[in-house]
């Protein structure tokens, strides 16, 4: 995959379609800990301008080979301490080709230029071992872990907290 072919963007009325499709991948939404209830396209895009809408976010649609292949999400915008949280989310059509690793990295620049940020902090499940293998290639940390935090079928697990410093 050229890395030039992959980019952040404002959302755009041609990503909906995409965005909805992944946000009713329900596999996969449990593994980033979205929303586990079917959404039509009205409430995704009632979901999208909730966020726009925020002042502390930042939402931009992950562009590959000019289509729609995610979303990268910065929220909890603090200018004061120069911190905020992070969230990816990938279509499966992209995973394990590295554009999530190029995207982060956009967006690494974008906190640290435009935002004036230093440090992001993510969450990501325990049993998401390639999710957190990506975060420690990319400088991710772990700094602790919220012990039976997420119900996984009829047991739960921890949420493990990173950070990365930009």
């Amino acid at each position: 995959m050229n890395p030039e072919e992959i980019y952040i963007r404002q959302f755009k009325d041609c990503d909906l379609l995409g965005l909805t499709e992944l946000l009713n991948d329900l596999e996969n939404q449990e593994l980033v800990g979205g929303s586990l209830e079917p959404m039509n396209e009205a409430e995704v895009l009632n979901w999208l301008n909730l966020k726009r809408s925020d002042e502390g976010t930042n939402i931009f649609a992950i562009i590959c080979q000019d289509e729609f292949a995610g979303y990268v999400l910065i929220t909890s915008i603090d200018r004061i301490n120069g911190h905020a949280v992070f969230g990816i989310n990938i279509s499966k059509l992209f995973q394990g080709k590295g554009v999530g690793a190029i995207a982060m990295k956009h967006v690494h620049h974008f906190c640290k230029d435009n935002l004036s940020l230093r440090k992001l902090v993510l969450y990501v499940r325990e049993d998401n071992q390639r999710a957190i293998s990506l975060y420690k290639r990319l400088g991710y940390k772990p700094v602790g872990s919220l012990l039976n935090h997420i119900k996984a079928n009829e047991s739960y697990i921890a949420n493990n907290v990173m950070e990365v410093f930009l």
